[in-house]
């Protein structure tokens, strides 16, 4: 039986090509982390990535999500706080991911450099994540969030040891 390959229709060809970038991304990230390329490399390669998946699609979340922590990298948090308030409006209960959800809550705990507020958002994305074990993305977060994991290498890696047993083989974990 021979089948015809799907046509590649523009909105497929976008989605395939946001993955690439989403890709290509955490590859850089990832070799920024184990100190194969400098920071201002990673943050040179990560604006032209992000600028290219805002031209793809300017109304992707996780685009200029990223766009903010790259701002907030390069402390221009003022910028940042302008992302984040704009895609604040669009993160709406009912239709938000968990994941941008978390990412956004955890960019503004960045910003606000509130202990209090940290702790608010540290446990709603606890239970975020509760609610959703299989997300590497919010488990991720929670590396970064989470006080204990800062104090206690060992609980770090008991974490990251639960998430691969979980079946988690993301290589950013």
């Amino acid at each position: 039986m021979v089948t015809k390959p799907l046509a590649d229709t523009p909105l497929r060809s976008m989605r395939k090509e946001m993955k690439r970038l989403v890709f290509d991304l955490m590859e850089s990230y990832s070799a920024f982390r184990m100190k194969k390329i400098p920071a201002n490399e990673w943050l040179r390669e990560s604006d032209k990535i992000v600028a290219r998946m805002n031209v793809i699609d300017e109304k992707s979340i996780p685009a200029r999500l990223f766009h903010a922590q790259l701002l907030i990298t390069q402390e221009r948090s003022n910028e940042a706080k302008w992302i984040l308030d704009r895609v604040a409006s669009e993160l709406t209960y009912a239709s938000r991911r968990p994941e941008d959800w978390c990412y956004y809550l955890y960019l503004t705990s960045l910003i606000n450099r509130n202990e209090v507020y940290a702790e608010e958002v540290t446990r709603e994305v606890e239970q975020i994540f509760a609610q959703n074990p299989e997300s590497w993305q919010i488990a991720w977060l929670l590396l970064y969030l989470c006080r204990e994991f800062s104090k206690s290498p060992y609980k770090k890696w008991a974490f990251l040891e639960d998430q691969f047993y979980a079946g988690c083989t993301s290589p950013v974990l």
